[in-house]
């Protein structure tokens, strides 16, 4: 397939089969007792944002004080 389509398009259809195998693996009753694509970091399913840190809250008191320390030094 490389040397008459794109690394691409190439790359693409066999995602789009390796997702078809997998389906068919785990299906119930499994249609295939294993899938014969290689596996190579599949991603499916919808997107989960990490979770983020949450903020200190610092008092503008504070922050005069770093400002005025930062001006001196």
């Amino acid at each position: 397939l490389e040397a008459t389509y794109s690394a691409n398009y190439v790359r693409d259809i066999l995602k789009v089969f390796g997702m078809l195998m997998d389906d068919a693996v785990d299906h119930r009753p499994p249609r295939l007792p294993a899938s014969p694509v290689p596996k190579v970091n599949r991603r499916r399913g919808r997107f989960v944002p990490k979770p983020r840190e949450k903020k200190n809250v610092v008092l503008t008191s504070d922050l005069h004080q770093l400002a005025e320390n930062a001006r001196i030094v």
